[in-house]
Parts: structure tokens; C-alpha cells; sequence
């Protein structure tokens, strides 16, 4: 499975329109390869740099249907006309939706987009957090990509 952004390439800095330094905006990512057996996506990004027993996430998102290829730019912008089903869950700043880095600690920063691939729908009432997408979606993971970013304040 493979996942990647036309905005950056891996291992790179993200661009600071993504970041709340900037626009604040989502990325827009791609995929391809995916197993078989997916009947659905999701997706959390995490930074792992903040010095806390778990990442801080910045965002999850699920619902995604495997066909879709892709998200676009600034996602908040496309779901419910564009993108039915796709569902926006809870980050670490307690926010519905993307938060993109803003580091509170200086240095270098190391921003995950995990995608996992499921073999069924994530099953949930309301928005999820992270832990309650990874409880919902445990042992029903087929694949997952890792997409890395850097920023730096």
C-alpha cells in the first residue's frame, strides 16, 4: 500500500500553508495499492515529537471509501458535498477536523499520516478520537502506509 502528498515528498518539510502557522489547511494526500480485502479507510496523523507518552494527533479522519483515490486540499471544504460518508474525528486540541502542526517545543518535529486499510466500516456513533478509532478498527486492519513529514517552527 502506498501513500503519498503532491505537496511535499516524503521525509521533507510540510509546507507551511499546512500548518496553523499558514493556512492551516489539510493536505492533500494520494493512494494506491491498496489489498483487496479494503472496504474502507482511515487515516490519523500524529506528531510523535512532543515529549508525551502518546503523539499528539492532529487529525483523524474515517469513512473513507477505498475508491476515492485520494483526498483533496483543505478536506473541511469538500466533505459534505463532495465526500459523503468521509467523517472528520476529534484531535488532541479537542477540535472536530484538521489542526496542523504548531509546535510547542522547539526543533524538529516528525509528523506521521498513518492510513490503515480495514476490512469492514469503522462502526461509530458521533466523532471518534484516536483511541476510539484504534479500539473500533482493532483486528480489522489489513494494511497501513506511513507517510513522514517534518516541520520546524
Amino acid at each position: 500500500m502506498e501513500l503519498w502528498s503532491d505537496a511535499f515528498s516524503p521525509d521533507a518539510s510540510m509546507p507551511k500553508r499546512y500548518t496553523i502557522e499558514g493556512g492551516n489547511w489539510s493536505p492533500p494526500l494520494r493512494w494506491a495499492a491498496l489489498p483487496v480485502l479494503t472496504r474502507e479507510l482511515c487515516l490519523v496523523l500524529e506528531d510523535s515529537s512532543e515529549g508525551r507518552d502518546q503523539p499528539f494527533v492532529h487529525w483523524v479522519v474515517y469513512g473513507i471509501p477505498p475508491d476515492l483515490g485520494g483526498l483533496p486540499e483543505n478536506l473541511a471544504l469538500h466533505l459534505a458535498s463532495e465526500l459523503p460518508g468521509v467523517r472528520h474525528g476529534v484531535n488532541s486540541l479537542g477540535n472536530t477536523g484538521y489542526d496542523g502542526p504548531a509546535p510547542m517545543t522547539p526543533g524538529r518535529h516528525h509528523y506521521h499520516f498513518r492510513l490503515f486499510a480495514l476490512d469492514r466500516p469503522v462502526a461509530a456513533e458521533g466523532p471518534l478520537d484516536t483511541v476510539e478509532l484504534l479500539r473500533a478498527i482493532a483486528g480489522h486492519v489489513v494494511d497501513e502506509a506511513d507517510l513522514h513529514a517534518i516541520y520546524e517552527r
